[in-house]
């Protein structure tokens, strides 16, 4: 019966390992090379680093990340009693990642949310952790669901912080984790607009100040927000000065849910809105012009008018710059252009990405699909018990 069972697993290996080594010989021209052939003497890392960076490490550590985990090993001690093999091939697993990359010489990886290379060990991790709900409940499993809320909200804060802004902070690094909760609290405390004050959002390039407070130029099209009492009267201070051979800019200008009007032309222009409501929303549109396609520069991006003053009568205490800059035409791969850390989202979640990329048209189907795999998976999860306490016979 092994035998049989070792074979049959054999033949499920054959089919991704043919596609493997196909790639390897397109790629490498030879079965064997992975492209990684220079990293074969980088792996003289001592243990003693290694494996506390990747375990307890408060940059790097996956405890810090993963709290939960910290339960796993009384979940051994519960499973051994009758789950003897399943902790042994659980714990080779794990101990064979953690060694190997323990002694890898980058083996904290990069910049990057929390240990990545141990993220194929989280599950096993996990199945030793669910060992603590074999017994019946205890101090331990009372003191597991709190913890595993933490653990939650720490990776809440992986997805909503990207990980490749914190190295830009500017004020002293802190662990990845304490610099996301600053980052997020930050995003949030000026997300409602604060009383008095506009907020300069979606649409403007950073700022071109030498101070960089505003002068930021727009793209096709921009977003400002205030909060003032109402008819307050607002003004833009905006500089539309163009190269003699790029477009024209047909300039408009909408107030909250209103129809668009026209901004007379001209290259200084003043704007004055009378403020209807408290809560006042400025959408600007213009045909921009790109200064590559016209030969003015090197710079391939759709430019608008600049900003460069924000005044209001009563006096705004502040002006916030929570821009986010128009897609690039030639946005590096892998989503560099959301890495800039002057684009400031509120969310770093694909939920935000989808409606600035091309697959907008398809943003509501792909919101359906992820709601209708969640509520599948959820009922997967839950059948076998619900089933069970249903046809649950009297004793």
């Amino acid at each position: 019966h092994r035998i049989r069972t070792a074979i049959v697993w054999g033949l499920g290996i054959i089919p991704g390992a043919l596609v493997f080594l196909a790639y390897n010989a397109i790629r490498y021209h030879t079965l064997f090379a992975t492209g990684y052939s220079s990293e074969v003497t980088a792996f003289v890392n001592p243990l003693s680093i290694g494996i506390p960076g990747l375990l307890i490490n408060p940059y790097t550590g996956l405890l810090w990340f993963v709290p939960m985990l910290v339960v796993a090993p009384i979940g051994v001690w519960y499973l051994w009693a009758t789950q003897r093999q399943l902790v042994v091939l659980a714990l080779s697993l794990i101990s064979s990642q953690v060694i190997l990359y323990a002694s890898w010489n980058a083996w904290d990886g990069g910049g990057v949310w929390g240990p990545r290379f141990l993220v194929p060990i989280v599950p096993f991790a996990f199945i030793l952790c669910g060992g603590i709900w074999i017994k019946s409940p205890t101090i331990a499993t009372r003191v597991t669901l709190p913890i595993m809320g933490i653990s939650i909200i720490i990776n809440i804060l992986g997805c909503a912080v990207n990980f490749s802004i914190d190295s830009n902070l500017p004020y002293p690094r802190v662990p990845p984790i304490v610099a996301h909760a600053q980052i997020a609290w930050q995003r949030w405390s000026i997300a409602p607009v604060p009383t008095q004050s506009c907020l300069v959002q979606a649409g403007w390039y950073p700022s071109e100040a030498p101070d960089g407070y505003l002068f930021q130029r727009s793209g096709a099209s921009a977003t400002i927000s205030c909060r003032t009492p109402q008819f307050t009267r607002i003004t833009l201070l905006l500089d539309d000065r163009r190269p003699t051979n790029a477009p024209s800019s047909a300039m408009t200008l909408a107030v909250n849910t209103g129809a668009p009007a026209p901004i007379p032309p001209g290259q200084l222009r003043l704007v004055r809105i009378l403020a209807p409501t408290t809560i006042t929303r400025i959408h600007l549109h213009n045909t921009p012009w790109n200064p590559a396609t016209i030969g003015y520069s090197e710079r391939n991006d759709d430019l608008g008018p600049a900003i460069l003053a924000i005044t209001a009568k009563p006096t705004l205490t502040a002006v916030y710059d929570a821009s986010i800059a128009p897609i690039p035409h030639t946005y590096k791969a892998r989503w560099a252009w959301f890495y800039h850390p002057t684009n400031r989202h509120l969310l770093d979640w694909w939920g935000w990405y989808v409606p600035h990329t091309a697959l907008a048209p398809w943003y509501a189907w792909i919101w359906v699909g992820f709601i209708v795999c969640t509520l599948t998976l959820c009922g997967v999860a839950v059948w076998p018990r619900w089933r069970a306490r249903t046809y649950r016979q009297p004793t």
